[in-house]
């Protein structure tokens, strides 16, 4: 749980980083990773652990276990998902410098309170 939870951290600095280099695209991406690291990390103190099987994501993050914040950004959650899928895959430069930026706060915000949760 810690090791995902450090996870999540390095991912939020090199999100930041990559951020101020001028690379949205890659910023969302590590940010993105920085959520699915923080859910993991509820879902070890639980017991549990997903594979990257198709629907994984969505178990992950309907997980009731998961912080309050979870939920109620629920559709940012979804919204940076789709985005980190065409940053990755479909193309670049579709990602601004300020949906990158939120997706980072809310990245920090999600691992802070996994972190709370699972002390």
């Amino acid at each position: 749980m810690e090791g995902k939870l450090a996870l999540a951290e390095r991912n939020l600095e090199r999100a930041t980083r990559v951020l101020a280099a001028g690379d949205p695209d890659f910023a969302l991406v590590a940010a993105e990773s920085a959520m699915v690291n923080a859910a993991d990390a509820v879902l070890s103190s639980h017991g549990f652990r997903l594979r990257g099987k198709t629907g994984s994501h969505e178990a992950r993050f309907s997980f009731p276990g998961l912080p309050s914040a979870f939920r109620e950004q629920s559709t940012l959650v979804a919204a940076a998902r789709k985005s980190r899928n065409v940053a990755m895959y479909d193309e670049a430069g579709r990602v601004s410098e300020t949906f990158a930026a939120e997706i980072i706060r809310l990245g920090r915000r999600l691992a802070e309170d996994a972190r709370g949760l699972t002390q």
